[in-house]
């Protein structure tokens, strides 16, 4: 039983580390109101590989998202909950509360090489962080130093999450194949590193009964493959003016996923370790925009994706080695013995963003952006551990040109998440023991802040290179031609002065017969000189 408690802790990390960017926490934000299937950037390298074919010379990029998350959880009782004792009222109902502060990096840089005049090779690499979060409730400060009751200081949310660090980084390279300036087809690979540091507090029964609270622990860190790939279609003559992209990028562990970890509990005052294995079924996801630009001021962007979060029904729990199957009802099935199990059944979730960028000066963007998120978890499964909304965000930023080569970029989002109320509706405490919770229906709400921040510099060497190569050859051959021209046209202005040359010979003729005739006046002198 202990291992049960152990391992539903490891299945609640691990679930927040998979969906944290439908719920909210927004990691994948790199890029600002750039961060699509249209950009030509490296974050491309993970929204759209075929974008960077667009990209000219190397770019180098940095980014960082800042987020300030908000959220709360009101519980009112529910039939199947424990009473709580008369000197512990408040412990399992009320509201907890959180705050917290998340930051995100993001690098890449892509290099494009010319092969011939209709094709072109770009690479690149990136490394970035598209799901995650942090989670730190609150504290119920009437139970502090409780004589009786120690746990219910962490609050009501505490049976399914206390505090943690979920997240999964990617570091992926990524190749485009550009053709006539027009198709570009990209594909991205690399590894998917899940990381998982969670606290929250169990019990034998998988209830809130206070009475055999204890805490569970978990620490994971699991490498799994990562592929993507996508086309861009540039169809008119100026690339810029029409982009359409299209993407497709695969769930992290490609078809099926398994993570290992090692995991603590401490129950009744005696600790224990597990090391067990999650069977899981991540979704993938299509992502699909067009950008249109109808002046060299003004872009229009329309772009959103498709997960098949269906594809996720249930997180089986086991030893390593061993398989793990579960039925409608969430019981062990196919003569398999599971630990534990967490049925989700989650639905498909959509995402739909409209983006505006108006260049004041060509040194100078402001950019807006509208968008919804859709909610793919349903009311019977949702808890404090996984907070999931429809929402719908606004952004506003801009980007600068500093030089010819750097450019920075500063936008703030803000996500108005649509409160639910799910009280009556959960199903955790109605399932077969091997997938029982604690009821977690009631109030949710939540709001997140995000700032993101953008540097890219570029570097059009190959484009320097490829010139001069080609404008070498080109002097050399006309350098006989042209001189050749050029001389005679120097030449024919002296043939332009023969009128005045032709009027001198006819004034040498008259003046050549005067000097005729004084030679015989001067002999004539010479001869009386001797006589």
């Amino acid at each position: 039983m202990r291992k049960t408690i152990v391992a539903t802790t490891a299945l609640t990390a691990l679930l927040l580390a998979s969906h944290a960017e439908a719920s909210g926490i927004a990691t994948a934000r790199f890029g600002g109101e750039h961060g699509t299937p249209m950009t030509d950037t490296p974050p491309a390298i993970y929204y759209n590989p075929a974008g960077i074919g667009l990209s000219e010379g190397i770019n180098i990029y940095v980014d960082g998202s800042f987020a300030m998350r908000w959220a709360s959880y009101e519980h009112s009782a529910a039939d199947t909950d424990v009473p709580e004792p008369a000197d512990a009222q408040g412990a399992n109902t009320g509201k907890g509360t959180l705050g917290n502060f998340l930051a995100v990096p993001m690098a890449g840089a892509t290099a494009k090489f010319p092969l011939t005049d209709s094709l072109g090779l770009t690479a690149g690499a990136a490394f970035f962080v598209p799901f995650g979060g942090t989670s730190m409730w609150d504290q119920n400060d009437a139970f502090a130093d409780h004589p009786n009751y120690a746990g219910p200081v962490d609050g009501v949310n505490r049976w399914y999450s206390i505090h943690g660090t979920i997240r999964t980084l990617m570091i992926s390279g990524a190749a485009a194949l550009s053709i006539n300036d027009m198709i570009h087809l990209g594909v991205s690979g690399g590894a998917a590193i899940s990381q998982v540091d969670s606290l929250r507090a169990r019990n034998s029964n998988g209830n809130d009964d206070m009475t055999f609270e204890g805490r569970a622990w978990v620490k994971t860190s699991t490498v799994h493959g990562q592929l993507g790939g996508g086309v861009m279609v540039t169809p008119l003559e100026d690339p810029k003016a029409l982009r359409i992209g299209l993407s497709y990028q695969a769930p992290p562990g490609i078809s099926d996923a398994k993570s290992e970890g090692t995991l603590s509990m401490y129950l009744g005052g005696n600790p224990s370790v597990a090391d067990i294995q999650i069977g899981h079924q991540m979704p993938d996801i299509f992502r699909l925009g067009a950008a249109y630009r109808p002046t060299d001021e003004l872009e229009l962007r329309l772009f959103g994706d498709y997960t098949r979060w269906s594809l996720f029904e249930n997180m089986c729990i086991e030893t390593v080695g061993n398989p793990c199957e579960v039925d409608e009802t969430g019981a062990p099935a196919g003569g398999t013995s599971p630990t534990l199990n967490i049925r989700r059944n989650w639905q498909d979730s959509f995402a739909l963003r409209a983006g505006l960028s108006y260049w004041v000066i060509p040194e100078v963007e402001v950019m807006v952006g509208l968008g919804y998120d859709a909610n793919a978890i349903p009311d019977e499964n949702l808890d404090p551990a996984l907070l999931d909304f429809h929402d719908v965000s606004t952004a506003l930023g801009g980007r600068f040109e500093v030089t010819d080569w750097l450019a920075a970029q500063l936008t703030y989002t803000h996500l108005f998440y649509i409160s639910r109320d799910t009280t009556g509706k959960s199903a955790n405490a109605t399932l077969h023991p091997t997938s029982r919770g604690p009821d977690a229906g009631g109030i949710y709400k939540q709001t997140i802040g995000v700032i993101n921040v953008g540097l890219q510099g570029s570097f059009d060497v190959f484009a320097d290179e490829s010139e001069p190569r080609r404008t070498e050859p080109a002097p050399t051959e006309p350098a006989p031609t042209e001189p050749a021209p050029t001389e005679p046209p120097p030449i024919e202005p002296p043939p332009t002065q023969p009128a005045p040359t032709e009027p001198a010979p006819i004034e040498p003729p008259p003046i050549e017969p005067p000097p005729t005739e004084p030679a015989p006046t001067e002999p004539a002198p010479t001869e009386p000189a001797p006589g």
